[in-house]
């Protein structure tokens, strides 16, 4: 599942100093740096009644205002961190450069920025991007969705041209702040898809995510469950049309969106096809552990430091996955990790769970979001399934493990008694469905590739010769 990429869910005790105050309020820009990785970063710090706050631009995603979880600055050190991401920057401040640590869990990159202001990077054009003019017509839509405060959402429709009552996909994104492309890394694969589809005789529906682009509302505290109304909306918004055909409405969602797309159809049996890619089929707890192992696999860490911080990460959520008592998990993680902490005291590695990583992970496990993630089992919503379904991933994914969700999908699958379905692991291709020398975070931006054409071929013939 996609979240921030650079590399804070820690909070820090707020510290004022006056004598420095003016040195680090204001706009900063600079790059995120590591082995073959640069990515642009904009700081936009302020100080209100002695505290000091924080925004964060993460340019390369096109996540604009972050807000952070705790800024503080005294005596020239800047600490800024952000819950629920395991994120910390840990800075100086000398000769106007703010310069410093960037941490997540494994992840250990550097930083470095100036006062001069970046508006925004500019967008590059992939040789994928689709060039107006298009052979079909493309209509901005808008729907309601009236169980989240009536919320509005707003979207694009595109339609082949010649074709009556055409079979329509609705795109579903990822996990995170997410506009109706996709967009990331300068990459728009929602875009390219719906581009490549629309061409192929399929309508597509694309929107942005709440509080993204044109659409109204918050993506704060909303779980899979919640988003999963949006989609709803979409298609009750589609059935009031008469230009496409309200048997054929069908569901393509990535990632957090490949949750997303059964939880819909495991209630509403006038979906006509799912299309997962990269989605989920074991639950949180197992997603989290080979996700981080994999890319601490990729960044080169050892494997006795993976061991450790996976004992780590195993205990604090399974806590989340087994306490049904919302209001007890945060105190039974902060003891429970102080206990790990105290019985490893001459392990190596033992440095790795510092006061704030403790603080960060019970913020973490304490989060409503969180624990919806690490009870939730998708097999729930896979095995009532009755549609046809495409569940498609590549190898080198280093999120969503292929091997791992794939079969637990197909064991879903199979337990719910759907015939109608195909799982397929892609050879070469990443958690974005690029063709990949590695598979890992940092390499997404370096391909110019934004969508596999071996993919978009599979997912084109499967949609049509399953609404005939």
């Amino acid at each position: 599942m996609k979240q921030i990429i650079i590399i804070c869910s820690i909070a820090f005790l707020i510290v004022s100093c006056s004598s420095n105050a003016q040195d680090i309020i204001g706009d900063w820009t600079g790059e995120v740096r590591g082995d073959n990785i640069a990515l642009p970063i904009n700081f936009h710090i302020s100080k209100t009644d002695g505290n000091y706050s924080s925004t964060i631009d993460f340019l390369s995603q096109k996540v604009m205002g972050f807000k952070t979880s705790s800024t503080t600055f005294n005596d020239n050190r800047l600490l800024i961190t952000i819950e629920g991401q395991g994120i910390v920057f840990d800075g100086k401040l000398k000769d106007g450069i703010l310069s410093g640590s960037y941490t997540q869990r494994t992840n250990r990159l550097s930083f470095k920025l100036s006062r001069l202001l970046i508006k925004e990077t500019t967008k590059k054009v992939r040789p994928q991007d689709p060039k107006k003019p298009y052979p079909y017509s493309s209509e901005e839509v808008r729907f309601t969705n009236s169980k989240a405060n009536h919320i509005k959402l707003a979207g694009t429709l595109t339609f082949p041209k010649d074709i009556k009552n055409p079979p329509v996909a609705i795109l579903i994104t990822g996990t995170g702040a997410q506009n109706r492309d996709e967009e990331i890394f300068n990459h728009r694969p929602f875009l390219v898809l719906s581009d490549y589809l629309t061409r192929k005789g399929i309508a597509v529906l694309r929107y942005d995510d709440r509080g993204v682009g044109q659409s109204e509302g918050t993506l704060k505290d909303t779980n899979s469950e919640d988003l999963a109304t949006d989609v709803e909306a979409a298609i009750r918004y589609l059935k009031t049309r008469t230009d496409i055909s309200p048997q054929k409405i069908g569901l393509i969602g990535h990632s957090e969106g490949g949750l997303i797309a059964p939880i819909v159809a495991s209630k509403d049996k006038s979906i006509a096809f799912i299309v997962s890619l990269a989605g989920t089929g074991a639950d949180g707890l197992t997603l989290l552990l080979s996700q981080e192992r994999r890319q601490a696999e990729l960044r080169g860490v050892s494997t006795n430091e993976i061991d450790f911080n996976e004992r780590i990460l195993k205990r604090a959520f399974t806590i989340v996955k087994e306490e049904n008592d919302f209001s007890k998990i945060s105190e039974l993680v902060q003891k429970d990790l102080e206990l790990f902490r105290k019985e490893n005291a001459n392990n190596p590695y033992i440095n790795l769970l510092t006061d704030n990583e403790i603080t960060g992970h019970t913020k973490a496990a304490s989060n409503p979001k969180n624990i919806y993630f690490f009870k939730t089992d998708p097999k729930q919503f896979w095995e009532k399934v009755q549609c046809p379904i495409l569940a498609i991933n590549g190898d080198k994914d280093s999120q969503v493990s292929s091997k791992i969700h794939l079969a637990a999908i197909k064991e879903a699958i199979e337990e719910g008694g759907n015939s109608e379905t195909t799982i397929k692991e892609l050879k070469g291709l990443n958690h974005l469905f690029q063709t990949a020398k590695t598979g890992s975070v940092e390499e997404y931006e370096q391909i110019e590739e934004t969508f596999s054409p071996k993919a978009l071929l599979m997912i084109k013939d499967w949609v049509i010769a399953h609404t005939k």
